[in-house]
C-alpha cells in the first residue's frame, strides 16, 4: 500500500525517482521495475520539458 501512495507522489512530481524509491523501501533500479511492472513511465519529461532543456544548452554553447 505505502508503495502505490509513493508512486502517486512520484507521478505527481512530488518526489524525484531516487526520493520515491528511498521512501519506498527500495533500490533505484528496484522501484523503476514496480514502475515498469504497472505501465508507468519511468521518465516524467515532457516535450517542452526537452525542448526547454535543449534551449538552454544551445545558448550556453
Amino acid at each position: 500500500m505505502k508503495r502505490m501512495f509513493v508512486i502517486q507522489f512520484y507521478l505527481k512530481k512530488k518526489l524525484s525517482l531516487g526520493k520515491a524509491a528511498q521512501l519506498a523501501g527500495m533500490t533505484k533500479y528496484e522501484f523503476e521495475t514496480l514502475l515498469s511492472e504497472n505501465q508507468i513511465p519511468i521518465s516524467l519529461l515532457t516535450k517542452e520539458d526537452v525542448m526547454a532543456d535543449l534551449k538552454k544548452m544551445a545558448r550556453e554553447y
